[in-house]
């Protein structure tokens, strides 16, 4: 009796095999999108403590040093200039960065954070805007698309996924908009996704310069219509 009714309750191979394979076809087709969504929250997580230190950076060393746009370094011209970024840097927010490794590049400099993420800057002082900076969420990514690069950020596609634009603008540090694209400067989403000349949108393989604009203006979330995909 004990016998038939274990014999009755066992499984064979055959259905361990079939509900493992299930199994693994679940996962095959879940897993992606679960990695996807985690990838996403932790740029979104990086991104928006990153904008909170800076933008608390640059309002300190305004109300030491004045306004951003008169932000120098004497008798040195700071366009593409590695040496003079670094010392504009010094001057102006590295005390806010306590323990960041900074590094010159060909155009600038890069600076790396504790997390493992990091910015790099070029052209502060440039026509009226302090400094352009680009922010990575992951420092060996960002270093094989510098390489990639000749070792310069300048004027380059950025990839709305590891690498964003921000800007030091007006006093305040910013997700990066050009004001001629924006009436009144409120940052519309269908332009972030596609700018008026079809360069700046995020969705614009171009340069994606709107992405972290994209994040901020949907409250530092990726949503699903997200032109990159993770």
């Amino acid at each position: 009796m004990i016998k038939n009714f274990l014999k009755l309750k066992a499984f064979t191979l055959a259905e361990v095999l079939i509900t493992l394979g299930i199994i693994g076809l679940v996962a095959a087709l879940t897993l992606p999108t679960v990695m996807g969504n985690y990838k996403k929250k932790v740029v979104v997580t990086k991104m928006e403590k990153f904008y909170t230190t800076m933008n608390q950076a640059v309002k300190l060393s305004s109300v030491e040093n004045g306004d951003t746009v008169y932000w120098s370094v004497e008798g040195e011209n700071l366009y593409l200039n590695p040496d003079a970024t670094m010392d504009w840097y010094n001057k102006y927010l590295a005390k806010h960065f306590n323990g960041a490794e900074t590094e010159k590049i060909n155009d600038g400099i890069v600076v790396r954070l504790s997390d493992g993420s990091g910015f790099a800057i070029y052209n502060p002082g440039r026509t009226s805007f302090s400094a352009h900076i680009i922010y990575y969420v992951d420092y060996k990514p960002f270093k094989k698309w510098l390489i990639s690069n000749g070792n310069a950020i300048y004027a380059r596609r950025l990839d709305g996924r590891n690498v964003f634009l921000f800007i030091i603008r007006d006093n305040r540090f910013d997700t990066y908009f050009v004001l001629a694209d924006f009436a009144d400067t409120e940052k519309d989403r269908n332009n972030l996704f596609h700018s008026a000349n079809g360069i700046y949108g995020c969705a614009d393989e171009t340069y994606r310069f709107y992405c972290a604009a994209l994040i901020e203006n949907d409250g530092w979330e990726i949503k699903d219509d997200y032109p990159v995909k993770f």
